[in-house]
């Protein structure tokens, strides 16, 4: 399903799993707890505009307020779903965070480093990347490019040219056409079209299309559905921020987190753990 640095990048997972595996699970979703409570701690200090030494100081306090409580009891089902199924995207989610966080601070290189170490193990954070083209963060982008490129150049040392072409391809041209789907666990855009307006197959005999168009049409109107409703964030979101951690611009980090486990084709429950940090800010405007 993923691109084949992903492979990769499981085998010493795979290792772990060999000598024990609730040794290598528990290592794994304690580090998926880590990762949790360091992109609570990112976040605070984005939306705060203070250090994160100065947020790390009172980790205890902040757990315990309701700022902060109140939208991870929310969030609760995603994290627990990300554990249960021991996933990969909290990891992820803390990443864009720091990247966020890195690149507030202009620490360009660092920040790109990490979204393109996301984008190329899940391709779905591959939405920071076009929100910052079309910011003109051109010194981000040119680092994420350059990273994009040095981290794949690892499945062509791992596999040979002509292997990791051919996986890449694979990946490519069958792969994402396959992830297209209307299954019922798929709680995209993409998906919920596809059960509305085809007879493709949603699992567990769950038909709720009221059409029966062709597949291939219907993911054309998404797509022109996508670029109709986006016109609207394009113009707000044209302005380059003077100070990237303008409140406008944290709206609109906010945004982008929203739109992965929206817009990607396939997305399962545990994707929507990208909604912790649109969450957060929500509720802080709210109360």
């Amino acid at each position: 399903t993923w691109p084949p640095l992903f492979s990769i990048f499981s085998v010493p997972l795979a290792w772990g799993d060999s000598i024990s595996f609730f040794i290598v699970r528990f290592i794994w979703n304690l580090g998926s707890l880590m990762a949790m409570l360091g992109t609570i701690l990112l976040t605070v200090s984005i939306c705060f505009q203070e250090s994160i030494q100065q947020t790390r100081k009172r980790t205890l306090s902040l757990l315990r307020n309701p700022i902060v409580l109140i939208p991870l009891v929310i969030m609760l089902r995603y994290i627990l779903d990300n554990m249960a199924n021991v996933q990969i995207n909290i990891y992820l989610l803390f990443c864009s965070v720091l990247s966020i966080y890195l690149f507030i601070h202009q620490k360009f290189a660092w920040a790109g480093l990490l979204i393109a170490l996301t984008i190329s193990l899940k391709v779905y954070t591959i939405f920071f990347l076009l929100y910052f083209i079309y910011k003109r963060a051109y010194r981000l982008v040119g680092f994420t490019f350059v990273f994009i490129i040095v981290l794949n150049l690892i499945s062509f040392l791992v596999y040979g040219f002509q292997n990791a072409h051919d996986l890449y391809l694979h990946w490519l041209t069958i792969s994402t056409e396959q992830a297209y789907t209307a299954i019922h666990r798929n709680q995209s855009l993409f998906a919920m079209f596809f059960r509305f307006l085809t007879t493709e197959d949603p699992e567990q005999s769950m038909y709720v299309n009221f059409m029966n168009l062709n597949p291939e049409k219907v993911r054309t109107m998404v797509y022109a559905f996508i670029a109709v409703i986006g016109i609207i964030p394009l113009i707000l979101f044209r302005k380059k921020h003077a100070k990237t951690d303008h409140f406008q611009a944290i709206l609109e980090y906010s945004i982008v987190f929203t739109v992965i486990p929206l817009l990607t084709p396939i997305s399962w429950k545990a994707y929507f753990i990208f909604l912790w940090f649109p969450y957060f800010v929500l509720f802080l405007i709210l109360f």
